[in-house]
């Protein structure tokens, strides 16, 4: 595993983003500004925009939504002041219909047309799990987990479709109950876990071979669990065939100025309730 650049542990969101988005740091964000929110992001042009924000409705566990950004717009109106969505985090993804392509930040290949939509992410409800004496084996060994496409379909909307995905950690075999209860508390972060166990069922390999982040093979003291992920409207983006859209880098997470504790027990039905304009 990669050796990631050591952060300070008094490190804040505005400062993470400034450092981003001049390219002085590049890396996962799992473990950084632990007590802040964490948000995957997702770019879909306009004419798609309504039906993917309906999906969001639909599969609320992977697809918490946090904010939806007016067409061509880029910096945040909930999740964070003096963002800007495109240069604010490690990296992105660009689809041009037939594969992705990994850029450093999205200046070049913004377009008026694209809706930026923030997604919660499970990063934002592991402070609690450390809290609650959790061990988090992945923070400790440069923080990216295993990330697996399964074959759970997502509820469709329109012409959108797509499957399930899941990020695996290993929990201690003794701690897998106070994880999966930690985790409910927090649904704008995927809430609990998906899936506990060996994951041949969903079509994932427990540690092994992941499609998106890193390996984290399973001892016989852990026991591997899933949670639903951000990195889902990938799937839907390819599965859709929506040449133009864009995604964060999987594990390079945004970092908003929202305290996790706000979100604690909040859904996102609340949630929308509570910003509504």
């Amino acid at each position: 595993m990669h050796e990631q650049p050591l952060v300070p542990d008094d490190l804040t969101p505005a400062r993470a983003r400034a450092l981003f988005r001049s390219a002085e740091l590049s890396r996962p964000t799992s473990g950084m500004c632990t007590g802040y929110v964490q948000a995957n992001l997702a770019f879909l042009p306009s004419d798609v925009a309504d039906d993917f924000e309906a999906m969001c409705r639909l599969n609320e566990q992977p697809l918490p939504l946090i904010e939806r950004l007016p067409a061509g717009e880029y910096s945040p109106r909930v999740s964070a002041t003096d963002a800007d969505l495109r240069t604010d985090l490690g990296g992105f993804m660009v689809y041009d219909g037939h594969s992705w392509a990994k850029v450093p930040d999205l200046l070049e290949h913004w377009r008026d047309d694209l809706v930026a939509f923030v997604i919660g992410c499970s990063f934002s409800a592991e402070r609690a799990l450390l809290d609650a004496g959790v061990q988090l084996r992945h923070v400790a060994a440069g923080g990216e987990v295993p990330i697996y496409r399964t074959n759970q379909d997502l509820k469709s909307t329109g012409e959108l479709r797509g499957r399930l995905v899941v990020s695996m950690r290993a929990i201690h075999n003794s701690q897998v109950e106070t994880a999966a209860e930690v985790t409910a508390q927090y649904p704008m972060a995927h809430g609990g876990p998906v899936w506990i166990g060996p994951g041949g069922d969903i079509d994932c390999r427990d540690g092994q071979s992941p499609d998106w982040g890193v390996e984290l093979p399973v001892t016989d003291e852990e026991t591997p669990v899933y949670w639903a992920c951000g990195v889902t409207p990938q799937t839907i983006i390819e599965d859709s065939g929506i040449s133009g859209a864009m995604v964060h880098l999987p594990g390079h997470m945004f970092i908003t100025d929202i305290r996790d504790e706000t979100v604690r027990g909040v859904g996102p039905t609340d949630w929308r309730a509570r910003h509504a304009s």
